[in-house]
């Protein structure tokens, strides 16, 4: 595909301006489970950015493994967090961690069409996956049909991320037939839709200390040194300095280090 001609995001996007409707529908979602005749797989995704602090940041992505055939049953929750520093626009951390979602998305359906019956899958078993996060605005300009802008400052420095999130995207929605991607905006703060709540913790937390999470990790699920770093931003790094040398902002993504924050679901 031209490269000029790509959508900003391949698949659906849902704003609800209404926050309640919002907060209930990702409570919904996030309560739904696979079955014998459709995959679900939601991730909620967040970014943080102290502003205070030499513009450290974190992003985070949380999400349910899918679990074909288990009758709608659940597994638990696996969250991941980075720290991302420095990050010169908390919208900037926000489309990272889209980003980071939709690798972790890609990931996991590749993984769970190689452990599952293949011809089935192939055949258009109807697989499902929403992403959810908290920057209306971000969103509102991946949906193109809406007359939003982002700011030209914003565009140049999140333009790596914006061309990357564009691929993705595509990639996903045509790994195979049957998929179906969405893209959803939910409040950030005062609900208690816990998969959220618990990216928001874990980003802030990546922000903070400098470490990186890993839930389904031996050991301590906080951890730094060469594999704590996200997919995306050691991808993007060269770019995003020379976009943010391009935006008159200093470049220099680098990792911090710093103490060890405590767990919060």
């Amino acid at each position: 595909m031209d490269p000029s001609q790509r959508e900003r995001f391949t698949g659906r996007i849902y704003v609800k301006h209404n926050r309640d409707h919002a907060v209930a529908f990702a409570d919904m979602a996030a309560s739904q489970g696979s079955t014998d005749e459709y995959t679900i797989l939601n991730l909620f995704c967040d970014g943080s950015m102290d502003v205070t602090d030499t513009n450290r940041g974190g992003i985070s992505v949380v999400y349910q493994p899918p679990a074909p055939g288990r009758g709608g049953s659940h597994r638990d929750l696996v969250g991941a967090a980075w720290p991302v520093n420095p990050v010169y626009d908390c919208a900037l951390g926000e489309l990272l961690a889209v980003s980071e979602a939709l690798t972790t998305a890609l990931h996991q359906i590749s993984e769970l069409d190689s452990t599952t019956t293949t011809t089935h899958h192939r055949s258009g078993k109807p697989t499902l996956v929403r992403i959810f996060n908290d920057n209306m605005f971000n969103i509102e300009y991946l949906a193109a049909a809406t007359p939003r802008q982002l700011a030209p400052h914003l565009l140049t420095l999140a333009e790596p991320v914006l061309a990357l999130i564009a691929v993705q995207s595509w990639a996903l929605q045509n790994m195979r037939p049957g998929i179906q991607l969405e893209l959803h905006w939910m409040p950030g703060h005062f609900h208690r839709v816990r998969a959220h709540c618990w990216a928001d913790e874990l980003a802030k937390g990546a922000r903070a200390s400098g470490w990186a999470f890993d839930s389904t990790r031996k050991g301590s699920p906080w951890f730094r040194g060469a594999e704590s770093e996200s997919c995306v931003v050691p991808f993007l790094r060269e770019e995003l300095d020379l976009a943010a040398a391009k935006s008159g902002r200093c470049g220099g993504m680098v990792v911090q280090a710093g103490r060890v924050p405590v767990e919060v679901y």
